[in-house]
């Protein structure tokens, strides 16, 4: 299931990330009282991390979280 992705990740210090591939899997996303449910891309890639995902800023556009 898991497709080619043709790019590589920099993270914040400037390090490169390979990037395996990447899966699309609808999420579902609650507040307690409503819930959404978004076609979501997870790139999967090969870093130590403390995270287990994160979402990036379109993704966090469409769900309206950075509205101010």
């Amino acid at each position: 299931m898991l497709r080619p992705y043709g790019s590589c990740l920099y993270g914040f210090a400037g390090d490169q990330v390979y990037v395996r591939g990447y899966l699309e899997l609808r999420t579902t996303f609650t507040d307690g009282t409503a819930s959404r449910t978004e076609s979501i891309r997870y790139l999967i890639v090969n870093a130590s991390s403390s995270y287990n995902m994160l979402l990036g800023r379109p993704t966090l556009n469409r769900l309206g979280a950075c509205r101010r």
